[in-house]
C-alpha cells in the first residue's frame, strides 16, 4: 500500500487536495443547517 510510506501528513494533504468542490459544498450545506437547527454553533 502506497499510503504506508508515506506521513501522516502528505496522506491527509494528498486527500485534501483530491476533495471537489462539489464534496467542499455539500459539508458546507451541512455544517449550516445544523448551525440553523441549533445543532452547534458557529
Amino acid at each position: 500500500m502506497e499510503e504506508e510510506n508515506l506521513s501522516d501528513e502528505e496522506v491527509w494533504s494528498g486527500r485534501f487536495e483530491a476533495t471537489t468542490d462539489a464534496q467542499c459544498d455539500n459539508l458546507a450545506e451541512i455544517v449550516r443547517q445544523e448551525i440553523a437547527a441549533g445543532d452547534i454553533t458557529p
